[in-house]
């Protein structure tokens, strides 16, 4: 049976603190997971605005005996910027003596149980770590392979491996099961979307030291650690969010796209005022969620990209570190670089491509709702140009009609005077009284009215002038 002496398992967890849009809310929950009796003294220790690297307590230690182990650990909060970091530590009590690889299950039932199995809600990582004994006859590579099946019973090996380097003469080996597992058209709201729904996340260190002295030094380095994990985490949780906000506006377009070929149709085949109103109301109503979405979208992309400068930074102050401290050249940590690679060649480059997707898409419908109130306007224009025209039109009838008549009652009193011979008396006595006959009026109003018909071009708009004046005049005439 293989087994390690004073085997350990730390686990790095990360929680939310500040950010765009988040609540007190996110510090009480990262407070619960922390002993109440140390709660307060957190709260006092985190009321600062702008922290890069904060220890917000000292190690909170906790001493436990099982049916067979003895076990001692500690808890130590971080504030890492606008992030909380959690170091909840657990190890056999015995530095002395060879123990079974199956101590690592007992460890993780713990750290467990002190977080009451509450998720992260950004990130963790597991760290395994030991001393090979003496007598061990298999290499640190198969001691590896076999804590990682103690610690993930389900895991693949030779699929999750990603890479081996060298701390202080330590072996050391990382394994990673990054998968996205958001289900397509998830119907849940955003304020109860974790990111677990969103991906899975499984991160594995694991250590392997040759003696007591190499695994002593190595405990100088779990600020480098926290940092360097904390980024880690906080990229892949942003990289998540952009998932599900791709998942997101592509629905949302989907409806926009639907309401666009509606505008075609109308525009190809009529002009209703109506129908355009209603689709630039249900265009302005889905290009608000698409346009809030893109903005967070992008917003993903920016903060990744700082988070993978802060992990390239801290990489490179890792490594100058271990020689500052101990003048050596017996590390190898290349294979955290792959992680940097990664980021920067799809994770990054591929928001970076989406949203110019996006945008276009956003531009596609703000050139759709600028099109439908152009339209509207020219349809409201025209409306109020034919009522204006219509009014115009009634006016100059009523003109007429009151003119002919305003002739009639001055004729009537030029022929009672008695004063007109010859030709005006036949204008005045034969000619204006059949010109001001109560029917007249009407024939030459419509001569009138067909002759700028015919002269306008706007026949249609005049025609229906018309029409409507004739019936107000007939409506007059009928009740005189």
């Amino acid at each position: 049976m293989s087994k390690l002496i004073y085997p350990t398992l730390d686990l790095y967890h990360y929680d939310l603190r500040s950010s765009l849009g988040s609540s007190e809310d996110e510090k009480e929950n990262f407070l619960q997971k922390i002993p109440e009796t140390e709660r307060e003294q957190i709260r006092q220790s985190d009321k600062i605005f702008d922290v890069q690297y904060k220890k917000l307590s000292k190690p909170i230690e906790f001493k436990e005996k099982t049916a067979e182990y003895p076990l001692q650990g500690y808890y130590w909060p971080m504030r890492i910027g606008d992030s909380y970091g959690l170091l909840l530590d657990c190890s056999i009590d015995d530095k002395v003596n060879p123990q079974p690889l199956e101590t690592i299950k007992i460890l993780k039932k713990t750290i467990k149980e002190k977080l009451n199995y509450q998720n992260p809600r950004i990130g963790e990582t597991w760290m395994i770590s030991g001393i090979l004994s003496p007598d061990e006859q298999e290499d640190s590579k198969e001691i590896a392979k076999k804590c990682y099946k103690t610690l993930f019973p389900k895991g693949n090996w030779k699929k999750n491996f990603k890479g081996e380097g060298e701390l202080l003469g330590a072996k050391i080996f990382e394994i990673e099961c990054y998968n996205i597992r958001l289900e397509e058209n998830l119907q849940q709201n955003d304020e109860n979307i974790k990111i677990q729904d969103i991906q899975e996340n499984q991160h594995l260190v694991i250590i392997i030291h040759s003696n007591q002295k190499t695994y002593d030094e190595s405990c100088n380095f779990f600020d480098n650690w926290m940092k360097l994990f904390c980024y880690r985490h906080k990229i892949l949780f942003c990289y998540g969010q952009s998932i599900f906000l791709k998942q997101k506006m592509q629905n949302e377009f989907i409806l926009i796209k639907k309401s666009i070929n509606s505008l075609k149709k109308e525009v190809t085949e009529n002009l209703n005022l109506n129908f355009l109103a209603e689709l630039l109301e249900e265009l302005e109503k889905n290009s608000t969620p698409y346009t809030i979405n893109l903005d967070l979208f992008i917003f993903q992309g920016m903060t990744i990209e700082t988070n993978l400068y802060s992990y390239e930074a801290s990489y490179q102050i890792f490594l100058q570190e271990i020689n500052n401290k101990f003048n050596v050249d017996k590390s190898n940590l290349k294979f955290l670089e792959r992680f940097s690679q990664l980021v920067s060649k799809q994770y990054f480059l591929q928001i970076q491509k989406d949203t110019q997707k996006f945008e276009k898409g956003l531009n596609l419908l703000k050139t759709s709702i600028d099109t439908i109130n152009s339209l509207v306007e020219v349809k409201q224009a025209k409306n109020q140009e034919s009522f204006q025209n219509l009014a115009t039109f009634f006016g100059i009838c009523v003109a007429i009609y009151n003119v002919f008549w305003d002739f009639n009652d001055r004729f009537e009193l030029l022929d009672s005077s008695n004063n007109f011979k010859g030709i005006r008396f036949i204008i005045f006595s034969q000619l204006l009284p059949f010109l001001l006959s109560q029917k007249t009026p009407l024939i030459i109003i419509v001569v009138i009215s067909f002759v700028v018909y015919w002269l306008n071009p706007k026949k249609e708009l005049i025609a229906n002038s018309l029409i409507l004046t004739l019936k107000n005049i007939f409506k007059s005439f009928s009740q005189k």
